[in-house]
């Protein structure tokens, strides 16, 4: 499925798993960590991993966030720039 999922839980690993676009968080387990290639594995929440993800995933199709406090609400800007790039 196209959707995007962060977790850092052994109960994550299904959800996870399932979507296209499965993170695990970098202060999961080390035993949890071994059911991820590298590159779906992100810093920890302490760490604004999620934020990297994003950060990347926008980059490759031209969009650049500078730092998270740009956008007073993040998720909304990326939900106008989405509408924005499909409909021109």
């Amino acid at each position: 499925q196209e959707a995007m999922a962060f977790g850092d839980q052994w109960y994550d690993l299904e959800m996870l798993k399932s979507v296209k676009y499965g993170y695990l968080m970098g202060n999961a387990t080390e035993d949890l960590k071994k059911e991820f290639s590298s590159d779906r594995i992100t810093l920890s929440n302490d760490e604004d991993g999620i934020y990297e993800i994003l950060k990347k995933k926008m980059a490759k199709i031209g969009w650049e966030i500078k730092s998270l406090e740009e956008h007073t609400d993040f998720f909304s800007c990326l939900y106008m720039k989405k509408y924005e790039y499909k409909n021109g």
